[in-house]
């Protein structure tokens, strides 16, 4: 669906009779609001433990920790589970992005901390086998 509605504005943003305030509501706003579904992150819910069972590993990282960083360029996307806590969506969505190439990856936000602390964890980096995963 996503990809027909932009074929369709990339045909229309052509065409030298749409006026600039046109463009803008066909073209520009309407990126910006499917982008804001996008989230590489989704906040993390206990639905989301079933997942998580199947990786191998789960790493907990924030943008603002340098370890965490070496710590995520040496796991394995398409086996682990990432986790930001102790960090705002948007930051940590965008330090994962930057090391992270893979489209389908596993990602959650821990906005209350509240998950983290259930399986110890106090301290980045942090990794956990997902078998603990309640």
């Amino acid at each position: 669906m996503k990809a027909e509605f932009f074929n369709m504005l990339a045909f229309l943003k052509h065409k030298a009779f749409l006026s600039p305030i046109l463009y803008c509501f066909l073209f520009f706003i309407p990126q910006v609001l499917l982008a804001a579904d996008d989230s590489l992150c989704q906040e993390l819910k206990s639905s989301h433990y079933s997942e998580m069972k199947k990786s191998k590993t789960i790493v907990f990282f924030a943008s603002w920790c340098q370890s965490c960083m070496t710590s995520i360029q040496q796991s394995n996307p398409t086996t682990d589970t990432y986790i930001a806590v102790f960090d705002g969506q948007k930051k940590a969505e965008q330090a994962l992005s930057h090391l992270i190439t893979t489209k389908k990856v596993r990602c959650y936000w821990d906005k209350d901390h509240s998950f983290a602390k259930a399986l110890g964890v106090d301290k980045l980096p942090a990794t956990r086998k997902a078998s603990l995963v309640p």
